[in-house]
């Protein structure tokens, strides 16, 4: 997790912003170890952080298929809500995908 965050690149699609980095030693099927995480400084409730975190974990599941077959190595990635303002499940999945494809031109 340290490597992520001190070595690792990363793109944005405000306010979620992907931070990624490739690995080697990683034994399962997907081709991604993913992470949410939305800081406590910008909602103080975890209902908040919590019901973002599954917004933002459902836009990766349904933006998923799209992009996994592009990739040709393993990463680990972290995604973090940036912003302090909530959006709806339509935004988030925009979001998502936009971010997805600056994620695929990025390594290719």
């Amino acid at each position: 997790m340290q490597v992520l965050f001190a070595e690792g690149k990363s793109v944005k699609s405000f306010p979620i912003r992907m931070i990624y980095h490739p690995i080697e030693h990683y034994c399962e099927a997907s081709p991604l170890q993913v992470g949410f995480v939305v800081p406590k400084r910008g909602f103080k409730l975890a209902v908040d952080r919590n019901h973002l975190k599954r917004l933002m974990r459902e836009g990766y599941r349904l933006n998923k298929p799209y992009f996994t077959d592009k990739i040709g190595q393993r990463y680990i990635v972290m995604f973090v809500y940036m912003g302090n303002k909530e959006l709806t499940s339509e935004q988030v999945h925009q979001k998502m995908k936009s971010l997805l494809q600056k994620f695929t031109d990025s390594i290719a």
